[in-house]
């Protein structure tokens, strides 16, 4: 079998906008990155069903869009954000900056804002601008730049920092369709990846035994992944998941069976303004369904009506917030061969303002309540002492006004990743992995490992990451790391907004019930859809528990192998060219 990605290539070169490139039914050999590159608009990949085969055998099977901006440093002036206002006109967001020259209409945007020590939106190794929202110019003057979606919570950022940093190139309305991406024959990093791209699609693909991640989606905008089946990764252990997204806004991700994977979904770097709905989730080893943050700070996410074995805000990197569960079932029922259920949902430490809304939380296998709030990172069920910044209980390693409270010399350096720091303030303790900085200044020195501690000197070693140590007697501001910030966090559990959720088995909490309070089907559709066919709608309802896994489209077609009686399928956009 030759190489078809030189083929399949071509085609896509020679498409002009409003095509689709149609792949036969085969089994095609692809040994090189098939690419719908910068600025290649409107084209749609399309395979002819499940009997169109991709034999991935490249790190990268499809890639869709650019990695131009990967680092979102242009313009490097004039682009600071000093008000916002509403805009009636567009429904988007007005923003005042100094000079819009390098900006243009219909340019994707990066909105970065510095971290709220008050929430707090914070990084376990220091890094600043965490919330970032993915935009697009809609219209602009020579002082302001209207975007849409319009920024969330703007509200809260007009006295924080905030700079908007633009796409130099992207791809706008390209999709992937009704193709099979197989990684059982090569080392396939990503299947699909699609970076700054704006309103680009996923629809009925399915992907397996990807090496790491089965879809990569970051910096892009008003995408969808819909109607698909994320099959098992090629190993069960980290650096894998269904789908990975880092800095996605205003995304859809509907009606897809993503399966054991670890974890199935996982939301980083300031994704924001996305919705996860009605998506059948499962892994037998009871590894994380759902993760709402692992590199932080992600907000104002939606997750809707899913069927999971669990969700986890896993803290490891830093802090979430602002995020609805609304309308799932999530079971618990993660660790097949035991027969032994697990955590249902875990908001872990730095998670703030959720709102659980309508949930069912685990099933008939549990015996108590599978909820839990404020442990510290993902892997730590244990803690020491605790934490409750409203109360003005911080962490040993953090306090509002200062920061980090670990402070040093480097007064040794055996080599370039070898040396030893004498400790003014804080501890550290031996096989942590903390990150040096400068006591002031906007670069990270090296992350190192902490091979020994003596009284307050300690031996570090940075040969891991392979990032030189800091010239002798530097002076350290030293960030914790996942293993700081290890005291039960309070202001989880006090933070999170818990109405009508019953939790199996003790049901819904007298203090929580909205009696009287006709709760909507959902959040963003304004009825039911089409590809629900006849099966109940909205299908969890939290005062009559619904335990089937089948009570949505994904969960019955994963059941069964069909899609659900009377259900239809939404229709790809019209108006397209066909090549074959």
């Amino acid at each position: 079998m030759s190489d078809a990605a030189p083929l399949i290539q071509a085609a896509i070169n020679s498409a002009p906008s409003n095509t689709v490139v149609v792949i036969p039914q085969g089994r095609w050999r692809i040994d090189s990155r098939i690419s719908i590159s910068q600025n290649k608009d409107f084209v749609t990949l399309r395979g002819s069903g499940a009997g169109t085969v991709l034999d991935c055998r490249t790190s990268t099977c499809v890639y869709v869009g650019s990695g131009s901006d990967y680092g979102w440093a242009w313009p490097t002036s004039g682009n600071l954000v000093t008000a916002y206002a509403p805009d009636n006109l567009t429904g988007g967001t007005k923003l005042t900056i100094a000079n819009t020259s390098a900006f243009s209409v219909n340019q994707l945007v990066n909105h970065r804002v510095a971290n709220d020590t008050s929430l707090p939106v914070l990084s376990v190794a220091g890094f600043n601008n965490l919330r970032r929202q993915m935009t697009r110019v809609v219209a602009k003057t020579a002082t302001s730049l209207t975007v849409f979606p319009p920024i969330y919570g703007h509200e809260r950022f007009v006295k924080l920092g905030a700079t908007v940093n633009v796409a130099q190139m992207q791809t706008d309305f390209a999709g992937i369709e009704d193709l099979v991406l197989d990684g059982t024959n090569g080392k396939v990093s990503y299947a699909v990846w699609f970076e700054q791209t704006y309103a680009s699609w996923i629809k009925n693909v399915t992907v397996t035994r990807a090496s790491n991640y089965s879809v990569f989606v970051m910096s892009s905008l008003n995408c969808e992944l819909r109607h698909s089946r994320l099959d098992e990764l090629n190993h069960s252990g980290p650096n894998g998941a269904g789908l990975l997204m880092n800095t996605v806004s205003g995304c859809l991700i509907e009606d897809n069976i993503i399966l054991e994977s670890f974890p199935n979904i996982e939301i980083n770097n300031g994704s924001s303004g996305n919705v996860v709905a009605y998506n059948f989730i499962n892994n037998k080893s009871g590894l994380i369904g759902i993760d709402t943050n692992h590199g932080p700070h992600n907000s104002f996410n939606l997750y809707e009506g899913n069927v999971s074995h669990n969700l986890m805000s896993d803290g490891y990197y830093g802090s979430n917030s602002d995020d609805t569960v609304y309308r799932n079932l999530l079971h618990g029922n993660g660790i097949a061969a035991s027969g032994t259920p697990t955590y249902c949902l875990s908001l872990k430490r730095f998670a703030r303002n959720f709102s659980l809304v309508g949930n069912i939380f685990g099933s008939a296998r549990h015996a108590a309540r599978c909820d839990g709030y404020g442990l510290p990172n993902i892997g730590n069920g244990n803690w020491t002492g605790t934490a409750q910044p409203t109360a003005g209980d911080y962490w040993n390693d953090w306090r509002p006004d200062i920061g980090t409270m670990i402070r040093g010399t480097l007064i040794g350096r055996t080599d370039d990743f070898h040396g030893t720091v004498r400790l003014s303030s804080g501890t550290m303790f031996r096989g942590q992995s903390p990150a040096l900085w400068p006591v002031t200044g906007p670069t990270m020195f090296s992350w190192v490992t902490v091979v020994s501690v003596t009284g307050n000197v300690v031996a570090v070693d940075s040969s891991p990451w392979q990032v030189k140590l800091p010239p002798l007697n530097t002076l350290l501001r030293i960030e914790p790391g996942s293993g700081g910030f290890q005291e039960l966090d309070l202001d989880v559990e006090a933070t999170t907004l818990k109405k009508a959720n019953n939790f199996i088995p003790t049901g819904i909490p007298p203090g929580e019930s909205l009696v009287g309070t006709i709760l909507p089907p959902s959040l963003y559709l304004a009825a039911k859809p089409v590809w629900f066919g006849q099966l109940a709608w909205p299908p969890f309802n939290p005062y009559v528990p619904n335990l089937s896994y089948e009570a949505i489209p994904a969960g019955y077609r994963y059941t069964y192998g069909v899609a659900p009686p009377g259900a239809s399928t939404p229709q790809t956009p019209s108006g397209l060219r066909v090549v074959r």
